[in-house]
């Protein structure tokens, strides 16, 4: 199958050696292209094929070398059928390559209310209010309902609760005004190029390729009000290696294993490597907006960082983050979880990659 195929159903009663007297065609549109249903015996394998493309020409006004396709298609086989109109689904524009730079990057408090609105995913597959007794600690925390996708329950976001908690380790309060202030001095430049993009609506298979930006030369990237300035070119070292991802609905989404945000005080620093990271945004030729990243950090990891700032305070870091922990529960120990959810909001303008 190729990008944009869509399955038919053979309605044939006895198979190709019948032919049933009353053989029609029937197009059914749907939201994303047309599918069309037909039975496998009408007339010659020929003549089939010959009015199942005039048909399809008619009604959806299809370029030629769709209709080819479609031909070959419906007078060699009929069990399936991969013809779409040019209606904002996959291959409906040459392939191309875009680049962004993340501008923006927030991570949120959050309530302790279940379903209130949160960004990150539902990362174990449980929706769980809290109140559950003598639950696992999965089960022990309210989810959330999503923030960026609508419909989405049971998302995972510990970390929210601790906004607080990791400013004051932190030393400055505010991690949202310090992550700005990385992104404009240029020390904290995340970028992301997706390739093979057919369609801005609906593509089921593009290519990402993640990288930590700098500026060509150093010094600080311009900057336009409070952000970043779109249109700037970029040095850039990959970040892992590609991923597979796919646009739905207008929404970029792909998953890498490993994505670091690195919060710099200048002072002090703290590395959230998270894990099994999934990555959302709406995405046009120059932006992405409404951006969520979700994933998990190990507690273990914080709780060195924390060491490393001050002798001791490992330890007051590990006590507290297993009472909130809500990922990976032990064997020993289900109310014991190893990893901590995480949800972060971000936002970026086009940019280039320099030499990609």
């Amino acid at each position: 199958m190729f990008k944009g195929a869509m399955r038919w159903r053979n309605r044939t009663r006895g198979g190709r050696g019948e032919i049933p007297s009353n053989v029609r065609l029937a197009l059914l549109e749907r939201e994303n292209g047309a599918v069309l249903q037909a039975p496998p015996a009408y007339g010659t394998w020929k003549s089939r094929g010959v009015a199942f493309v005039a048909l399809i020409r008619r009604h959806m006004g299809m370029d030629w070398k769709k209709l080819a396709w479609c031909a070959a298609l419906a007078g060699s086989s009929m069990s399936l059928v991969a013809c779409g109109g040019d209606d904002g689904g996959d291959d409906t524009m040459d392939p191309v390559t875009r680049s962004y730079v993340v501008s923006t990057i927030s991570i949120p408090m959050t309530t302790s209310r279940h379903n209130d609105p949160a960004p990150g995913f539902n990362l174990d597959g449980v929706d769980s209010d809290g109140s559950a007794t003598g639950a696992t600690c999965v089960e022990r925390s309210p989810d959330y309902t999503s923030q960026n996708d609508p419909g989405e329950s049971g998302v995972d976001n510990a970390l929210g609760g601790l906004v607080d908690t990791i400013g004051s380790l932190l030393g400055d309060g505010d991690i949202d005004s310090t992550l700005a202030e990385q992104i404009t001095e240029g020390s904290l430049l995340i970028m992301m190029q997706v390739r093979d993009i057919n369609s801005y609506t609906n593509d089921s298979s593009v290519q990402v390729q993640l990288y930590l930006g700098s500026v060509p030369g150093g010094g600080a990237p311009m900057v336009s009000g409070s952000t970043l300035a779109p249109g700037q070119t970029f040095d850039g070292m990959a970040i892992g290696g590609v991923q597979t991802g796919s646009i739905v609905n207008g929404r970029l989404r792909v998953e890498t294993e490993l994505l670091t945000i690195a919060i710099n005080t200048g002072d002090v620093a703290l590395d959230l490597n998270i894990r099994d990271a999934q990555v959302r945004a709406n995405i046009t030729p120059t932006a992405l907006a409404n951006g969520a990243i979700g994933g998990s950090v190990r507690v273990e990891e914080v709780a060195e960082a924390a060491e490393e700032i001050m002798a001791g305070l490992g330890g007051t870091v590990l006590d507290i983050l297993g009472n909130i922990a809500d990922l990976e529960p032990t064997a020993d120990d289900p109310l014991t979880c190893e990893s901590l959810s995480v949800g972060i909001l971000f936002s970026g303008v086009e940019a280039t990659v320099s030499g990609s």
